[in-house]
């Protein structure tokens, strides 16, 4: 399960304009440390328009939901194996896949964070989906596909991102892709694409987002 993640600047910047999606400037200046109801990028690509990066709150809402925090705490992650299936997820899975670019993920490790990067420096591209906003959540709203991790991450956790290729990516942003491509995609990453190494503390009385507001 991944629950903490960074997305830098200047890398989202320069990933932004590999992929020609944009985003308003004063949008780069948001909360770079993403925890489930943060506020984070997601790169969509809506039928019969451009692609485009968005704001959006970290934990999947669906409009049927009645609490306005259940997706920050039951559906900031999704497993690859069910998302056609259970009632959260299918639906977007089938109509609103997006991108969430990630710098780097971490895992929690003994007493500090352990930190996961591409080895070759390149920004993640981790399969997601998202809500539009609704009469529970005034934001967009996204979840990030998980897999068995590999042996990497196994170590700290058993459940990792799934990190696509740019033809993955630009599959899973395609509503024409047929499932099953999709569904070969949605598995771990080969241990080689990733470097790994301690980070900060871990931090218990962290105090929650001020984008929470926005659910």
């Amino acid at each position: 399960m991944c629950i903490y993640y960074h997305t830098e600047s200047e890398q989202l910047i320069a990933w932004s304009e590999e992929n020609e999606a944009w985003l308003p400037l004063e949008d780069w200046e948001q909360v770079k440390q993403h925890f489930p109801g943060y506020n984070g990028p997601i790169l969509t690509h809506r039928p019969y328009t451009q692609k485009k990066i968005e704001v959006a709150a970290w934990g999947l809402t669906p409009r049927w939901v009645k609490d306005a925090g259940w997706g920050r705490k039951n559906a900031n992650n999704a497993r690859s194996e069910t998302l056609a299936e259970k009632p959260t997820f299918r639906d977007a899975f089938a109509r609103r896949r997006c991108i969430v670019p990630m710098s780097c993920f971490f895992e929690r490790g003994d007493g500090v964070w352990m930190r996961y990067g591409r080895a070759d420096g390149a920004m993640m591209m981790v399969a997601g989906l998202f809500e539009d906003p609704n009469p529970v959540s005034s934001s967009v709203t996204y979840t990030i596909a998980t897999a068995d991790s590999n042996s990497l991450v196994a170590e700290y956790n058993d459940r990792m991102p799934v990190i696509l290729t740019p033809a993955q990516a630009a599959d899973w942003l395609d509503n024409t892709t047929p499932f099953a491509y999709l569904q070969n995609y949605l598995k771990a990453c080969p241990d080689e694409w990733l470097t790994l190494d301690a980070s900060e503390p871990i931090v218990t009385s962290r105090k929650p987002p001020v984008q929470e507001t926005l659910f």
